[in-house]
C-alpha cells in the first residue's frame, strides 16, 4: 500500500512549519464539510466518538489528566477553532493552557443502575452540540463507577481529526500515562509539523495539485451510474439514525490463500480484497458499473505526518465495470489498474456528489495508527489496568460502511451499519459472500463473475 501511495507528496514545494503568523486556512475536506454544516437551520456540529473504554484498575485520575493535557498541549488541532476572518473561514488556534478533565462521581448510584445511567450521561455527552467558532473541538470525561472501574469518554471534531488520529489520540495518552505510572521521563516523538502546517502547504499547492489531478477524476466519474444499496425504509425519516456493528472474519485459511493470490498477482491483499468487495457488491446492487469510494489516510510514506491528529484522510473513487464473460482474475486485474491509477491522481480530487454512490471502502492497512486501535494494544501500553471498549449508542448517518483489516488472526471485516435501513441478516450474507467469493479467488480465478452463486 505504502509503495502505491509514494506520489502524494511529489510537489515541489516543501511541506515545512508555516511562518509566524500566517492565517491557518481550511484545506479542501473541511471546506466541505463547513458548507454542509452553513446549509443546516443550525449550523452546528457534533463531536464524533474519538475513544469510549471501560477501565478497570486503580486509576490515577491525576496522572490521567496530564497525560491529556499534555497532548492537548503537543496537537495544535485539539485547540483549534473555526472563526470567520472577512467572510472567510480560517483555523484560530488557541494557546496552551490548563486542561480540566471533568470527573463524574457515580459512585453513590445502586449497581442496578449505575450502568445505565454511565451510558446515558456518555450519550448525552456525545450528542452535546457545539459551535465551531467557540469549541471545544475536542473534549473528554471520566465517569467513575467506583474506586476500580471507571468510563473514559474522548470526543473529537471530525472537522479537526479523522479516523486514524483517533487511534494517535488514544496512544498517546495512555503512552505518557503508563511512563508517568512507571516513574518514567514521559515523552513521546517530536512533532515536526502541526495539522496547521499542512493546510498552509496544501493552499500553497492547490494550483499545482489541481491541474496535475482534476481531469483523471471529471473523466473518470463522467456517467457513473448511482450506486445505491437495497434497504428496508426511506433514510431521510430518522434524523438522527443509530449505528451497529458486526464483526465478519474470514479466517486463517482462506486469509493466508489470498495472500497467495496477491502475491501470484504481484500486487497487494488490500487490491484483492477489494476486488472481492466489488464482486460481492455488484451482485448485491444489481448493478455491472460499480463506483467505490476508497478512503485514504494520507500519511503514508511522510513520518512527519504519521503522529499528526488533524482531518488528513481524503476520499478516492474507484469505477469498475464488469463484462460478460470476465473472469475473477480478469476483474483483479481491472480493480488493480483502476487502484494504481487513482494512486497517482489523489493529490487533487475534485468534490463528487455523495449520491454518486452508497459502496465505501475502508482498508486498516496502519494499524499502529488505526482509528480501530485493538484492546490488547490499549492493554501493552497501559500496564496494571485492564483496558475494553464501552459501547454507547451514536449517531451514524451512512447506511453502510465496511472496514476491512488484516489481522493476526487473519482478514476481519467490521460493518458499521443503519439498521433501521439493513438488517443483521443482509449484513452475515454479505460476510458469506465475501468468503464465498474470496475462496473462488482461491480455488477457481477463472470463474466467470456474473456466474457465481451469492445469496
Amino acid at each position: 500500500m505504502e509503495a502505491l501511495e509514494g506520489s502524494q507528496f511529489s510537489l515541489d514545494i516543501p511541506l515545512r512549519p508555516r511562518p509566524i503568523g500566517c492565517p491557518v486556512p481550511l484545506i479542501e475536506s473541511q471546506v466541505t464539510y463547513w458548507n454542509a454544516l452553513s446549509k443546516l437551520k443550525e449550523p452546528l456540529s457534533i463531536r464524533l466518538r474519538a475513544g469510549s473504554m471501560r477501565i478497570i484498575g486503580l486509576l490515577n485520575t491525576l496522572l490521567l489528566q496530564n497525560s491529556i493535557e499534555a497532548i492537548v498541549h503537543r496537537h495544535d488541532s485539539l485547540r483549534t477553532r473555526i472563526v470567520i476572518v472577512q467572510g472567510t473561514p480560517r483555523q484560530l488556534i488557541d494557546p496552551p493552557g490548563n486542561y480540566h478533565l471533568a470527573v463524574v462521581d457515580l459512585t453513590t448510584t445502586s449497581r442496578a443502575d449505575v450502568e445505565r445511567e454511565a451510558r446515558r450521561l456518555a450519550e448525552e455527552f456525545l450528542e452535546r452540540k457545539i459551535d465551531l467558532s467557540i469549541g471545544p473541538l475536542f473534549d473528554a470525561m471520566l465517569f467513575r463507577l467506583s474506586d476500580c472501574d471507571h468510563v473514559l469518554l474522548l470526543a473529537l471534531d471530525h472537522i479537526v481529526g479523522d479516523g486514524i488520529s483517533n487511534g494517535i489520540l488514544s496512544r498517546e495518552i495512555w503512552t505518557l500515562y503508563n511512563q508517568a505510572a512507571e516513574g518514567l521521563p514521559t515523552s513521546l516523538p517530536e512533532m515536526p509539523l502541526q495539522f496547521a502546517d499542512y493546510a498552509v502547504w496544501l493552499q500553497q499547492t492547490y494550483s499545482a495539485r489541481k491541474k496535475k489531478d482534476e481531469a483523471h477524476w471529471i473523466g473518470r466519474m463522467a456517467g457513473a451510474p448511482h450506486v445505491q444499496l437495497p434497504v428496508d425504509s426511506d433514510l431521510a425519516r430518522i434524523e438522527q439514525p443509530v449505528g451497529a456493528v458486526l464483526h465478519l472474519p474470514f479466517g486463517k485459511a482462506l486469509s493466508s490463500g489470498l495472500r497467495n493470490v496477491a502475491q501470484r498477482e504481484r500486487t497487494l491483499l488490500p487490491i484483492v480484497v477489494l476486488a472481492t468487495f466489488v464482486a460481492v457488491t455488484s451482485h448485491w446492487c444489481n448493478q455491472r458499473d460499480i463506483s467505490v469510494v476508497f478512503v485514504s489516510h494520507g500519511r503514508h510514506q511522510r513520518p512527519e505526518l504519521e503522529n499528526m491528529i488533524g482531518d488528513l484522510g481524503h476520499l478516492l473513487y474507484f469505477r469498475i465495470a464488469i463484462s460478460d464473460g470476465d473472469s475473477l482474475t480478469d476483474l483483479l486485474r481491472r480493480v488493480r489498474h483502476e487502484f494504481l491509477s487513482g494512486m497517482d491522481h489523489q493529490d487533487f480530487v475534485p468534490e463528487i456528489p455523495a449520491e454518486r454512490t452508497e459502496l465505501m471502502f475502508n482498508w486498516g492497512g496502519f494499524p499502529a495508527y488505526s482509528s480501530r486501535w485493538s484492546v490488547g494494544q490499549l492493554r501493552n501500553v497501559a500496564s496494571r489496568l485492564s483496558i475494553r471498549p464501552f459501547r454507547v449508542k451514536e449517531a451514524w448517518p451512512v447506511k453502510f460502511w465496511p472496514f476491512f483489516s488484516d489481522t493476526p488472526a487473519g482478514i476481519v471485516v467490521t460493518v458499521h451499519y443503519r439498521p433501521d435501513l439493513l438488517k443483521g441478516f443482509m449484513i452475515e450474507q454479505f460476510g458469506d459472500n465475501l468468503r464465498a467469493v474470496a475462496d473462488k479467488f482461491v480455488q477457481h480465478p477463472v470463474a466467470s463473475v456474473t456466474s457465481l452463486s451469492l445469496k
